[in-house]
């Protein structure tokens, strides 16, 4: 369930959210889940299929030759990133994509349009989309680290289960109202805890985390996000980057530690007696010469 939640609200917002890592094998799984993806997007949202052999002219674009001798003067090609703007590119085997191209895309997704000067042209287009980067690595395979950190959703194909969809009246509904959700500032605070429990220092995943718990509550109608909107996007966007799992809280005492505490020996309750000083958080300058980031830092970002 949670799995589909994600498409719906990726769905909502595709170069908001930068995109979506989808890990596993080709299969009945991930055809499913790539199926129901495209059923949530807006009929004419543009889909295009990245081939990882990809050369410049095609992906940012370049001289139309056919175009160009037809009329005597030198006529631009659109690239595959400017044809995918208001839509997505799926990209197969994205953990074997070339350094070069995973920084053309990062670039094109940070400034939502691409820019090129090839065979005399200069040119620019809008080129904001959304990445689905198809994750089919085995061992220690992955997407790159400058890819991975701009999707907002990680998921896995073998985790996919069929769901009933938001229909599109719905869905529409809430793509014209999540740019006007609230997110109060107690609950941003919230989940920058959440990211830092997890021991997530990336202010990207705090921003895709916000703009879920925006578009949780846009889906269910609501103009200002709540607790439960909150808590589903720190499970979808914070909880698969965690670095390390939370502390969990102290276990209740039971009767027979109680009994047992009342026995132990008079040295440990001298030692128990005798005053100790408090340990205290350090503070904000102590953390940043320790190399930790002040525990406000990320929730004032996003703000």
């Amino acid at each position: 369930m949670s799995a589909a939640i994600a498409l719906a609200l990726f769905a909502l917002d595709p170069a908001g959210f930068g995109g979506l890592a989808l890990r596993g094998r080709a299969g009945p799984a991930r055809d499913a889940a790539l199926q129901a993806l495209r059923a949530l997007l807006p009929a004419d949202a543009p889909v295009r299929r990245l081939p990882g052999s990809i050369d410049d002219a095609r992906l940012l674009g370049g001289l139309d030759l056919a175009a160009t001798l037809a009329l005597g003067r030198p006529v631009a090609m659109r690239g595959l990133l400017a044809e995918s703007h208001g839509g997505l590119i799926i990209a197969p085997m994205a953990e074997r994509l070339s350094p070069s191209l995973v920084s053309r895309l990062a670039a094109a997704m940070d400034s939502g349009q691409t820019r090129a000067e090839r065979d005399g042209l200069s040119f620019a287009a809008p080129a904001s989309f959304g990445l689905v980067a198809l994750d089919e690595g085995v061992e220690d395979e992955a997407v790159a680290e400058a890819l991975r950190d701009r999707l907002a959703f990680h998921l896995a194909c073998d985790a996919w289960e069929d769901a009933i969809p938001p229909d599109a009246q719905t869905m529409a509904r809430a793509r014209a109202l999540a740019p006007r959700v609230r997110v109060d500032a107690a609950l941003i605070h919230d989940l920058a805890q959440t990211a830092e429990a997890f021991g997530i220092d990336s202010l990207r995943a705090l921003r895709h985390a916000v703009r879920a718990a925006r578009a949780h509550a846009a889906l269910h109608g609501r103009d200002e996000a709540n607790a439960e909107d909150a808590k589903i996007a720190a499970a979808l966007a914070l909880a698969p980057r965690a670095r390390r799992m939370p502390p969990h809280e102290a276990e209740p005492e039971t009767p027979q530690d109680t009994q047992q505490e009342t026995q132990q020996n008079p040295a440990d309750e001298a030692q128990q007696e005798s005053p100790q000083e408090p340990q205290q958080e350090p503070a904000d300058d102590e953390r940043e010469r320790a190399g930790l980031a002040p525990r406000e830092t990320m929730a004032e970002a996003v703000r």
